[in-house]
């Protein structure tokens, strides 16, 4: 039960994103994204991780491993929320849910340590860092396509 919290939380970041996101990227970073881009976007990426949810506790997905996929790009996420708001002492949208995913993660961590093991763990964390600017990138490009 507690792996649906992955995408509640997941979903009340986006929607905390969705609320200033792309003019704050476009005033700190000079990065242009369309407000419909980036909704379709956060939108895909929240209909995936509660398909991967979903599909875990009908055990159509067995390996815990996919679980620990998922929270790792959440999780890398939330933890550039959270070094933005250190390196520029100010607010980004997203913080708050951040440090609430943040927090959660550990608390998941300590709770289901004994289901995954080190080394594979570590793998599967490293395939998030990879996989996470390709799945963020392809988001706002298929975002694109949905809002034409």
């Amino acid at each position: 039960m507690v792996y649906w919290l992955i995408p509640i939380l997941f979903l009340l970041h986006n929607v905390e994103e969705s609320f200033g996101m792309t003019a704050y990227l476009h005033s700190e970073f000079q990065i242009i994204i369309s407000q419909p881009n980036f909704n379709a976007a956060i939108s895909i990426l929240t209909v995936i991780v509660f398909m991967v949810i979903f599909l875990f506790h009908l055990r159509a997905i067995r390996s815990i491993y996919w679980i620990v996929f998922i929270q790792g790009a959440i999780l890398l996420n939330s933890l550039q929320h959270v070094l933005l708001w250190v390196s520029l002492s100010d607010y980004n949208p997203g913080l708050i849910s951040a440090i609430i995913i943040l927090l959660f993660s550990v608390y998941l961590l300590h709770v289901k340590k004994t289901e995954v093991s080190i080394g594979k763990g570590l793998m599967t964390l490293l395939g998030s860092l990879i996989a996470y600017p390709l799945f963020t990138w392809s988001a706002l490009w298929m975002g694109g396509y949905f809002i034409e």
